[in-house]
C-alpha cells in the first residue's frame, strides 16, 4: 500500500520511497512519481530500484492516469492540457506481452514505433521464437519490417533481457529465415524474397552466391530490377544513417 503524506513523503508499506513527491501512480510493479525537483521517476515500490532514467517535466505537472495494458502515461500540465508519454519500462512490458502471445509482427511494430532494439524479439524467449519462426514469416505482410529486424540482429543479448545470448545468433536466425521464405508458396515467396536476400547478406560471412542463385531461380527480369532497386535503396539509407551517426560523433568530439 502506498501513502503520500502532506509533507510530500511517499511510503510503501512503511518504507520511504521519496521525501519530495507531488503526485504518483502505480502500475503493476512500477511506481511513478513526480518530485519537487520537477523530475519524473519510475521505481520499484519494493526496493526503490530505479527502473528508468529520470526525465524533466514542466513545473506543476501532475500524474493523472496510466494503464497496465498500454504504453501510455498521462500527465496534466499547469495550463490544464494533457500530455501523454511512453516510458520505456511500459513499452517493454507491452512488447513482452505481445511476444508471449506469439504476436510477433505487432511486437515488431511497437519496437519500430518506440525505437526499441529489435533483438528483444529473439532474445526474450529464444527457444519459443525458434520454434515459431515459420509462423512469424507466414504472418508477415511487410517484408521491410522483417528486414528491420534482420538489420538490427547482433550476437549480443538485448539490454531488456537477462541471460546468455544465443550462440551464433545472427547466422542461426538468418539461416532459418532464409529457409522459411524459400518454403513459402510461389507468390508469397516472391513477395518475401527480399527478406531471404537480406538474411543471406547479413550472415557472416555473407552468402552472396546463394543470394544470387535465389535471384536467378525465383525472379524474372522485371522482378529482378525491382529487387535490385529495393536493395540499392536500403543500402543508400544505411549509408545515410551511418553518415548522420558520424556527423553526430564528430560534433560531440568538437
Amino acid at each position: 500500500m502506498l501513502v503520500l503524506t502532506p509533507d510530500f513523503e511517499l511510503y510503501a508499506d512503511d518504507r520511504l520511497i521519496s521525501d519530495s513527491v507531488t503526485s504518483y501512480l502505480v502500475s503493476e510493479d512500477t511506481c511513478l512519481y513526480i518530485s519537487l525537483q520537477h523530475k519524473l521517476h519510475l521505481v520499484s515500490p519494493t526496493d526503490r530500484r530505479q527502473l528508468d532514467k529520470e526525465r524533466a517535466v514542466e513545473l506543476g505537472s501532475k500524474l493523472i492516469a496510466c494503464s497496465t495494458s498500454s504504453t501510455s502515461v498521462t500527465m496534466q500540465m499547469p495550463r490544464g492540457n494533457l500530455e501523454t508519454i511512453h516510458p520505456r519500462p511500459f513499452v517493454i512490458r507491452v512488447i513482452k506481452e505481445l511476444i508471449d502471445k506469439l504476436e510477433y509482427m505487432k511486437a515488431l511494430k511497437e519496437m519500430k514505433k518506440h525505437r526499441i532494439d529489435m533483438n528483444l524479439l529473439v532474445d526474450y524467449r529464444p527457444n519459443v521464437f525458434l520454434e515459431h519462426i515459420g509462423d512469424f514469416i507466414r504472418s508477415a505482410k511487410d517484408p521491410d519490417l522483417v528486414n528491420l529486424l534482420i538489420a538490427a540482429l547482433n550476437n549480443h543479448c538485448s539490454e531488456w533481457c537477462d541471460g546468455v545470448p544465443m550462440n551464433d545468433k545472427v547466422n542461426c536466425i538468418t539461416d532459418l529465415l532464409t529457409k522459411e521464405v524459400v518454403s513459402l508458396p510461389h507468390e508469397r515467396r516472391i513477395h518475401m524474397l527480399v527478406v531471404a536476400l537480406s538474411a543471406l547478406l547479413k550472415a557472416t560471412p555473407q552468402r552472396v552466391q546463394e543470394a544470387l542463385r535465389l535471384i536467378i531461380e525465383h525472379t524474372n527480369e522485371h522482378t529482378l530490377e525491382l529487387i535490385l532497386f529495393s536493395l540499392s535503396l536500403r543500402e543508400h539509407e544505411r549509408e545515410k544513417t551511418e553518415e548522420k551517426g558520424l556527423k553526430k560523433k564528430t560534433y560531440r568530439i568538437n
